[in-house]
């Protein structure tokens, strides 16, 4: 089977990552590498790191760095990885519903070689107008990405500070995949506020990122 890496970018978020990695660990038997993309330098979550680092040995890597966004904590994490790469957030409680193991579950559809991403029945959206009108994405808080889809599409655009997700579900299936997904809850996504330009409203944000998506992709 191939390799499963997890990757959670973090910055100054210590208690919320603590429950991040404290249900992963509990909601899975499946074995899975973990990389923790730390972009802030308070001692607390650097003492959680540590921690973690003395349960997980050499399961967990830890990437240190400064990031002007999210998507590029993301990449740094994400071209680091190995094998078929879950990506995530530090704001996720992960769930074991019925004695079902979720991780098990996403790697079998993951295996699929029609199949480019795969989520849960919380784990994707659709979009508005910005971008394209009623277009069904699956969010990168919590997506697998299969090791073969990541060949041929690559990774996230860091030139988007929003609707990553959506650019990457719109390559996707671009690129002749399907998506797919399990079919129960695994996590709740509690959806911190993650706008790092603080002078632009978030209308304004997404506006000027859907212009970019509808021009790259030749929709302008």
């Amino acid at each position: 089977m191939s390799e499963i890496t997890v990757v959670i970018p973090t910055k100054g978020n210590p208690e919320s990552l603590e429950n991040t990695l404290t249900t992963l660990y509990d909601s899975t038997n499946t074995d899975y590498k973990l990389i923790v993309v730390n972009g802030g330098e308070d001692v607390e979550t650097q003492g959680l790191l540590n921690e973690w680092e003395d349960i997980m040995g050499d399961d967990i890597k830890v990437i240190e760095g400064k990031w002007d966004s999210s998507i590029k904590a993301m990449n740094a994490g994400f071209k680091k990885a190995k094998g078929h790469v879950l990506l995530t957030h530090d704001d996720i409680t992960f769930f074991r519903l019925y004695n079902r193991d979720w991780m098990k579950e996403i790697i079998t559809a993951a295996k699929n070689p029609k199949v480019g991403m795969v989520t849960s029945l919380n784990g994707g959206g659709q979009s508005g107008p910005d971008y394209l009108d009623k277009f069904k994405w699956i969010g990168t808080w919590f997506t697998m990405i299969p090791e073969h889809t990541i060949k041929t599409v690559g990774y996230l655009d860091e030139q988007m500070t929003t609707g990553d997700d959506i650019d990457y579900s719109y390559r996707v299936l671009r690129h002749g995949y399907g998506v797919a997904m399990i079919d129960y809850w695994v996590e709740h996504h509690m959806s911190n506020d993650r706008t790092h330009d603080k002078n632009m409203a978030e209308s304004d944000i997404v506006k000027q990122n859907g212009e970019y998506f509808k021009k790259k992709h030749g929709f302008l």
